[in-house]
């Protein structure tokens, strides 16, 4: 009975500390959005910065502001009738907080967890509904898993295997390209056009650094691409010994690709690599794309991603889901049967989805007219990891709707414990976070202008879904 009247005790103690929390904080935001003249989004961003919170929790503070507009339509200026309005700032600052303290007292709780049976009264433990809120919070602010972040299907252990799943690929890519291929013919008839058979050249930028453990199956995987007349694959060599050297020489010599390059330049890092083959392939080539040697591809997923390329001109990426797998050492129709489980379901990709998160992630076929100076110009050599997405948020920024989603897994993951971004402490995470910075304050100026506080406060509110969608309905109305 003590117990339960203890815990009502401090809900409702914690209910009123909230609820003066809510009052105090939306004077201080709307005082001090009057006296800057300034949105009152603007002014929650601030607080969140002074305290710590990168850009990427903007989306809480438009929510705010429409919660104080709505507080100063219904109730006028903030005063105890303000008591049932949220601050979502609020929340998230106090969970800050809460955290830091926590932190400090670690070794008293820690003390206290040992002698819990002695002194149950005093002992203090988050329970699975605190957790669950926190989550919450973090799922308000806009607050992603940055290259964690996965679309995964996950079917019953009883499914795990697959036979047929390699096969209902093939045909599903097959039809496909034949779809592609009706839309290019139906365009052509409309326009007066014949449709001309397609030779546009696609170059593979293959970075190798210390490739001996996979090489083999890639050269058997790259030498089953159903186009490779117009492929042209570019080696280079980041470190690797002599007899790796020579296979891959070997290998590809008198594979049917339209021509090979091998590029020596011990010690490059990934995006110099990248910048190499793409000087190297001039204006040779239409299309690139990457491709890891510890990776798989379908036979048929570079010619679906050039066909989409070619089918649809406003186009700049072609993407398409792909599979996670765990053994490098298998045929790919074993990768694929034991791993098509583990496929993506990759959204809609655009300037406000890339935000803190990974795509377009794995095998992405682009222009090469991206590279030019009046373009995108070339990778950020700087980066070690993230510089792929420093790259795809430019490319959002210059070109509207330039990423296609090609939704067949033709592409073949493998988390490699030792991968450059899969290893434990990799310098992704915050590679990743520091080119997402620039991007998302440009993004903000972007809502800021076109969605103005009276859309804020009619339709932002603490339980939106998604992360900025509003911005895409207000954008859409505004044009």
């Amino acid at each position: 009975m003590t117990k339960g009247w203890i815990k009502r005790l401090l809900k409702i103690a914690k209910l009123k500390i909230g609820q003066k929390a809510n009052i105090w904080l939306a004077k201080q935001l709307i005082s001090k959005a009057e006296q800057k003249d300034q949105r009152i989004a603007n002014v929650c961003q601030d607080v969140l910065t002074s305290q710590g919170y990168r850009a990427q929790a903007f989306k809480i503070c438009m929510i705010n502001e429409g919660q104080c507009m709505r507080g100063l339509s219904e109730q006028g200026r903030p005063s105890q009738a303000w008591g049932g309005i949220t601050m979502p700032i609020a929340r998230l600052l106090a969970y800050q907080k809460w955290f830091k303290i926590k932190k400090t007292i670690k070794p008293a709780l820690l003390f206290i967890e040992k002698t819990k049976k002695k002194v149950s009264h005093l002992y203090l433990n988050p329970t699975k509904e605190n957790k669950a809120t926190q989550a919450n919070i973090l799922s308000d602010a806009g607050l992603f898993h940055g290259l964690s972040y996965r679309y995964l299907n996950v079917l019953s252990k009883s499914e795990k295997v697959d036979s047929n799943y390699y096969s209902d690929l093939s045909r599903q890519a097959s039809r496909y390209l034949k779809l592609l291929k009706d839309i290019d013919m139906q365009s052509a008839a409309r326009d007066w056009q014949p449709k001309q058979s397609s030779n546009r050249k696609i170059g593979i930028l293959i970075s190798c650094f210390n490739p001996e453990p996979y090489i083999q199956g890639f050269l058997e995987n790259i030498q089953q691409i159903s186009i490779r007349e117009r492929v042209i694959p570019v080696f280079i060599n980041a470190g690797m010994s002599r007899e790796c050297r020579n296979l891959i020489t070997a290998e590809t010599k008198n594979a049917g690709f339209a021509d090979s390059i091998f590029i020596d330049k011990p010690g490059c890092k990934i995006y110099e690599a990248w910048n190499l083959g793409i000087e190297a392939l001039s204006n040779r080539v239409d299309f690139l794309t990457n491709f890891n040697v510890d990776d798989r591809r379908h036979p048929l997923c570079i010619e679906v991603q050039s066909s989409y390329l070619e089918t649809f001109s406003d186009k700049q990426v072609a993407i398409t889901d792909y599979l996670y797998f765990s053994n490098p050492n298998q045929s790919l129709e074993k990768i694929v049967s034991h791993s098509h489980q583990y496929r993506t379901n990759i959204p809609v990709v655009n300037k406000r989805t890339l935000v803190d998160r990974n795509f377009p992630h794995s095998s992405p076929m682009w222009r090469y007219s991206l590279h030019g100076e009046a373009s995108c110009q070339m990778f950020d050599s700087s980066y070690t990891s993230a510089g792929d997405a420093d790259f795809w948020y430019r490319v959002s920024r210059e070109n509207k709707n330039a990423f296609g989603v090609i939704s067949i897994p033709l592409s073949f993951y493998y988390n490699n414990p030792n991968g450059l971004s899969t290893r434990p402490q990799t310098i992704g995470l915050q590679e990743h976070q520091r080119s997402t910075i620039n991007h998302y304050e440009l993004l903000c100026e972007q809502m800021i202008k076109e969605v103005s506080p009276e859309f804020a406060e009619k339709f932002f509110h603490r339980i939106d879904p998604e992360h900025l969608h509003i911005y895409a309905a207000a954008a859409a109305m505004n044009s």
